[in-house]
């Protein structure tokens, strides 16, 4: 995941190719810049602030396990479970076992639909 952090541009949405090293499942993951992130938590119902964000952003259309949350975030692993424990919480994050590791991807409903809208024109590229 650090690899995949590093492949974030200057532009304020980058898809990252991502291979899960448990699954070995091959994922595209979405990273939202700083000020993006920032944008993104004003707007969307049930994001507190840019660290939901940019949660929401990077599962939207695939699913991580917390570890690779914690490093794609740059932050300590018991500050990211705290925000996934309050989204999954809200109902916007759920997750699911695979090889006892928690895997955590957006669940349909509101929050799904407001952020898919909000970042369809950064994805039209992708």
């Amino acid at each position: 995941m650090a690899e995949v952090r590093t492949g974030l541009s200057t532009a304020p949405v980058s898809a990252v190719p991502y291979v899960c090293k448990v699954s070995g499942q091959k994922e595209e993951v979405f990273l939202v810049s700083d000020e993006l992130a920032e944008t993104i938590s004003g707007q969307i119902t049930g994001l507190q602030d840019q660290l939901d964000a940019l949660l929401v952003a990077a599962t939207l259309r695939t699913q991580l396990c917390e570890c690779d949350l914690a490093t794609l975030a740059q932050k300590p692993e018991a500050e990211v479970l705290a925000h996934i424990d309050r989204l999954e919480e809200s109902g916007v994050l759920a997750h699911r076992t695979i090889h006892g590791m928690n895997y955590f991807g957006v669940v349909a409903g509101p929050t799904r639909d407001e952020i898919s809208a909000f970042l369809a024109p950064y994805l039209e590229d992708f």
